[in-house]
């Protein structure tokens, strides 16, 4: 920490955090969301030393109009991180596809989950006999840069609802392919999507190889100057889609968030049936009415050849290995 790092704990001065302040905005590389971002972990540290009375006062605070608005450094992209209907259709049908991240984008875009969530959901966590949809008990999340399991990001367990294209999916998918790309029938402890190793796809695995499947499908891959579009904007798609779709926002969001924390989220204790109800408003189907139909001869199953990442505007990113098996 160039401005702070020479300095003790006890020695750092609030004139020390204006200081940085002023020159990351002078600096203009991070965007005025992300000096915020810094603000509040200094922040955060500095309560923490208070705890462990390592300070006797928090000196990270600053005076009204010193810290930047909450925006972004492109406050474009947010408008272009989003799919059509046809998009997202594509992305859980095309056969171009390899058959198990077809699977995880329907997760991601007809659940609305994180991909943490999709990473280490295990088929004991999808009842498919509940009705009047089956339901997905969202209780832990995958942690790839320490490759732990650990909480949710609310640390609270919620119920998704099936929709009925994604519970034809997952049957299809447990049924017809699982056993062909795995060697064996699933079990309850079996994580519905692993990669070939039978472990947790990592973050960042994934995050490459979506942009290949967009490319591949022909679709827009990059969301502005600064950043391309990702699997975690299908989870913002979902909630989106669904209330253009005519879902209520306040029970759709029971199914990607916890209740909130004030009085009223208490109060608020909607039925499974009515979760559901706004949950099947959702409008999407399949590609011909196709169910995770399979590319010609062996595709799936070719092995791995050195490719390019698809970059903004046409531009070859960083190499990569080009996944056609599953990961």
């Amino acid at each position: 920490m160039p401005h702070l790092g020479m300095l003790r704990m006890d020695e750092v001065r609030p004139r020390h955090v204006r200081d940085l302040v002023r020159a990351l905005k002078a600096a203009g590389e991070l965007a005025p969301r992300s000096i915020l971002h810094v603000f509040r972990a200094l922040h955060t540290m500095f309560e923490n030393a208070m705890v462990d009375e390592l300070v006797t006062v928090n000196p990270v605070v600053m005076k009204a109009g010193e810290l930047p608005k909450k925006r972004d450094k492109d406050p474009e992209w947010r408008l272009q991180a989003t799919y059509t209907v046809r998009e997202v259709e594509r992305l859980i049908s095309d056969p171009a596809i390899p058959v198990e991240r077809r699977v995880q984008y329907a997760l991601k875009a007809l659940a609305g989950l994180r991909h943490g969530e999709v990473a280490v959901l295990c088929w004991r966590h999808y009842d498919a006999t509940a009705e009047p949809l089956g339901r997905l008990t969202i209780a832990v999340a995958y942690c790839s840069p320490t490759r732990r399991i650990k909480a949710t990001k609310t640390e609270e367990t919620r119920a998704v609802p099936v929709h009925p294209v994604l519970a034809k999916v997952l049957a299809e998918w447990k049924q017809s392919h699982w056993e062909r790309v795995y060697g064996r029938s699933p079990g309850l402890d079996d994580l519905v999507v692993p990669t070939r190793n039978m472990t947790p796809v990592n973050a960042a695995d994934a995050g490459k190889v979506f942009k290949v499947d967009l490319a591949e499908l022909g679709l827009r891959v990059d969301a502005g100057e600064h950043r391309d579009r990702g699997g975690h904007d299908l989870r913002s798609w979902y909630e989106t889609r669904a209330i253009e779709d005519g879902a209520d926002s306040l029970i759709l969001r029971r199914t990607t968030h916890a209740a909130p924390k004030d009085v009223a989220g208490g109060y608020e204790r909607f039925s499974w049936k009515v979760i559901c109800r706004e949950v099947a408003k959702l409008q999407i189907g399949l590609l011909d009415g196709e169910i995770l139909a399979l590319a010609t001869g062996a595709r799936p199953l070719e092995p791995a050849k050195p490719g390019k990442l698809p970059g903004r505007s046409g531009q070859s990113g960083g190499s990569i290995t080009r996944v056609l098996s599953p990961l």
